[in-house]
Order: C-alpha cells, then structure tokens, then sequence
C-alpha cells in the first residue's frame, strides 16, 4: 500500500512513483468557473492510498480505469464510485484508495462553476457524491466513450475542455448575492466578517446564511474556515515560516486554532501532515 497526501500543486512525490499527472490551466475564457483539468494515471502493482484535505473545488470525475473507493469527511465506509462522478463540497479530508490502475480525467470547477455547468444548486450534492448521468444526460457516455478510444492524453484534454466551452458558453452567467458573497470571502481568504458582508448586501447574517448555503453547499462560516485553512495548508508548502508564526500569519487566534483546523480538514495536525508530505 502506497501511502499519499494530495498537495493540490507542484510534482507527485517519490512515493507516487507509477504515477502520471498532468494538469491544465483552462482557456481564459473558462477561468471564473474552472480551475484546471487534470489527467491522472496509474501503472503500478500495489494499491493506492490518498488523502485530500478538504478543498473548495467541484470535482467532475472522468474514469477509463479502475473504480476508486473513495470516503469522505465522515463517512463510515468508502463508495466504490468508477465512470463519471461528482462531488460536491464536504467540510473535511477525502480518502481515496484504487488498485494501481486508475485512469482519468478530473474537471475542478469554482462552486459557482458548477453551479452553472450542472444547473443546479451546490447544496444539492455536498457533502455526496452523484452520477454525472443523473445530472448531465446521455452526454456523459457519448463523452467517456470518445475518451475511452483516444490514446493521447492531451488530445483528451482538449476533447473535455471543447466539452466544457461548449456547454457553459450556452448557460447564462448570472452573479447572485451569494456569489458575490463567496467572492468577498475568497479575496480575504477567509478573514472578512461574515456579518459586515451580510450587511453591504442589506440582510440579516441569518438570511445570507440560508441563500449561501443553498447556492454554494456548505454554510458562509465554514467556507471561511476552509478557505483560511487553504491559506495555511499553502503557505506550509512552500514552508516560510513555523506553525506558531503561521497562526497569526493566516487570521487564527493562537496556534491551538490552526492545530483545530488541520484536524479537522486534513484528517492530522500539522506536523503530520508535514511528516507526510515530505515521504
């Protein structure tokens, strides 16, 4: 058993060795509602074990390959989930186990992305994970069997980055509230009041709570959370500094703070993340 931590940025480390990544900034026109787009392989004997902490991405799963048995936040037990799937926000770390021959295609997507590309309300899917079928028809199959006969993966990127501009160039692009919101949130990573936003929009932190929600998936507050975490988990990356430092650095009030956090999005505190990061 392999053991990996995501990182969400730069190479896989030497115990992904197997492992193929290939990640795709997307045309500029796709960029307010896509992150990237990803092409993953695997050729290895042993079983892959990953861990991802909690991020504020949609991911739309692609597969050609084996299942994955996937766990998030506290589940008891993992979905075998295998051709096309999404996930929506979960308020902590995903558990991601594959045999060592995985193969696919992940589409990140901003929430107010998906929100326009599935047509659907975020709070619909979080904390889940649903069929691509259920919420994008016969499309789906007709786009994993071009997939499946294509050889080259970056030709394959470019199928499902056509995919993506054709469909979200035919959905309106509407701002809401909420949305403006979430962006407010996204420029301080976190840090802005929840209820001096409430009060620029005229409402009650209550009524943005219940519209937040609804749109986006998971509750203002806990975004906030996830985004100073995402903050933190950045900067502990690029190692500038130590956790104590870091703390006050990304907004929390005392180490024991940032330490709350880690658990709970990451599944360990931050020295064992960090212990595992550097494998």
């Amino acid at each position: 058993m392999r053991d990996w931590i995501e990182t969400s940025a730069g190479p896989l480390p030497p115990s992904m060795q197997g492992v193929t990544l290939r990640r795709r900034a997307p045309q500029a026109m796709l960029r307010h509602d896509v992150v990237d787009i990803s092409g993953y392989q695997e050729n290895v004997i042993e079983r892959i074990r990953q861990l991802q902490p909690a991020r504020l991405e949609i991911p739309w799963i692609i597969s050609f390959g084996e299942p994955f048995a996937i766990r998030i936040g506290e589940a008891s037990r993992p979905a075998i989930m295998g051709g096309s799937f999404v996930a929506g926000l979960v308020a902590g770390p995903a558990l991601i186990e594959s045999g060592g021959g995985g193969a696919c295609i992940s589409v990140s997507f901003t929430p107010s992305g998906a929100r326009r590309f599935f047509d659907l309300p975020m709070s619909e899917i979080a904390g889940g994970m649903v069929r691509a079928e259920d919420l994008l028809g016969n499309a789906v199959a007709a786009l994993r069997e071009r997939l499946g006969a294509e050889r080259d993966w970056e030709r394959r990127l470019d199928i499902v980055e056509a995919f993506l501009a054709s469909r979200l160039l035919a959905m309106a692009r509407t701002g809401t509230p909420a949305t403006w919101a979430y962006e407010r949130l996204w420029q301080s990573h976190g840090m802005e009041r929840i209820e001096a936003i409430a009060s620029q929009l005229g409402w009650s932190r209550k009524h943005l709570a219940a519209r937040f929600r609804d749109e986006i998936g998971l509750s203002p507050k806990t975004v906030a959370q996830m985004m100073r975490f995402n903050h933190a988990l950045a900067h502990a990356r690029r190692q500038t500094c130590g956790w104590a430092e870091l703390a006050g650095l990304c907004g929390y009030a005392d180490q024991a703070h940032l330490v709350r956090d880690f658990n709970r999005f990451s599944g360990g505190s931050p020295t064992a993340w960090g212990n595992r990061l550097a494998l």
